[in-house]
């Protein structure tokens, strides 16, 4: 009880405006009492006592900040194809996918009536696939990984995610439904239906997400301590399979940074502080709303002949570049 009411009063006083810096190093102080089983625990305890799960993730960026340091540490720490950083690596595409799906629905909501030729109806077919092909994810996650858990008696933070996978399942066959439909719907029909699946799907699959990278996944590396145990979930999940957009091991090595759902003001500190982790041969991708020319000024200033730049995607809607530390 204490560890809940501790987190409810950091939490409030982030978003109090009190001066963020001294919260946020207290929140860092307090949050490092604690491992990731109680933290669970205590924030479940929040949403029980009426804390909508969305408000808890959004609370505060700072708070977001803090536990993004952690999953840092705990990908670095990781060597590509073990279960969790395949896990992780995923994560980032479906993130990317919902950032589209948001910017389509944007898009489609403005419109008043159905164009063949729009680029992003044309789009939304290939993002409900690459939702809809995430099962292998969330397979993997309730025969390979769960039951370990709950062998060591982590039963609530897998409980709910399996009733989470449950109700994103069938947001993501109506978004499906959708996406496949639109030449022959009702125009204002399909847009209250994007408008509708879209509002459930991203907030709730972000904040999904967000839950097993900053609590479920630390506590499973926390409580499960046997690499033959490991290497025998690795087996597991090769035979369920793996997604369409699952990273190889050369390509989960890319450090990846969605810059998108930060404040400008947190990006370019993100963005030096993972390439100073980098060796050199190590790349980065980040993902921006818009052209990232300033960045590359600034690359061109202080690591000259050190780098090198690649656009990946270059709008409308996203930006994507890797770097290369060299």
């Amino acid at each position: 009880m204490a560890t809940t009411q501790q987190l409810a009063e950091v939490l409030k006083r982030l978003n109090a405006g009190e001066d963020p810096e001294v919260v946020r190093n207290e929140a860092k102080q307090f949050l490092a009492t604690i491992n990731p089983a109680d933290l669970s625990l205590a924030e479940q305890s929040l949403i029980d006592a009426g804390l909508r799960p969305e408000d808890l993730r959004k609370l505060c960026a700072a708070h977001m900040e803090v536990l993004g340091d952690d999953l840092q540490r705990t990908k670095g720490g990781l060597r590509p194809g073990h279960v969790i950083h395949t896990l992780l690596s995923e994560h980032e595409v479906i993130l990317d996918y919902l950032g589209k799906l948001e910017k389509v629905n944007e898009a489609v909501q403005r419109m008043d009536r159905y164009d063949p030729t729009s680029e992003e109806l044309k789009a939304l077919p290939d993002i409900a696939e690459h939702l809809e092909h995430a099962e292998p994810h969330h397979q993997r996650e309730e025969d390979a990984l769960f039951p370990e858990l709950e062998q060591r008696g982590v039963f609530g933070p897998p409980q709910i995610m399996r009733l989470e996978h449950v109700d994103l399942r069938k947001a993501k066959k109506e978004l499906g439904h959708l996406a496949n439909t639109v030449a022959n719907a009702d125009f204002a029909t399909f847009k209250k239906g994007l408008a509708e699946v879209s509002g459930y799907l991203v907030p709730t699959l972000r904040d999904h997400i967000f839950k097993e990278n900053n609590i479920l996944y630390p506590t499973a590396l926390d409580v499960i301590r046997e690499p033959e145990v490991w290497r025998a979930m690795k087996l597991k999940c090769d035979e369920i399979g793996y997604c369409c957009f699952t990273p190889t091991e050369e390509e989960s090595s890319v450090q990846t940074l969605d810059l998108r759902p930060l404040p400008p003001f947190q990006r370019h500190e993100l963005i030096f502080r993972t390439w100073d982790s980098l060796e050199p041969g190590d790349t980065m991708k980040i993902i921006n709303d818009h052209d990232p020319k300033p960045l590359r000024y600034q690359f061109e200033v202080e690591y000259k002949d050190h780098y090198q730049w690649q656009y990946e995607e270059q709008g409308p809607v996203d930006w994507v570049v890797t770097i290369k530390k060299s």
